[in-house]
């Protein structure tokens, strides 16, 4: 995996976590979002160590 994909990667993903938060309330999540928020987490954590 080169550079570019990974910086394009990791702005997609930090941009679907704050898509996820709640409008309203921001501390309320929907269980659905939570388990896919896990998911991006784990995904953007891979994608940093391979680059190192």
């Amino acid at each position: 995996m080169d550079e570019k994909t990974q910086i394009a990667d990791i702005k997609r993903i930090k941009q679907e976590q704050t898509r996820l938060r709640h409008p309203q309330n921001p501390s309320v999540y929907d269980r659905k979002l939570e388990k896919r928020k896990q998911k991006l987490k784990q995904e953007y954590w891979k994608i940093v160590k391979e680059s190192r």
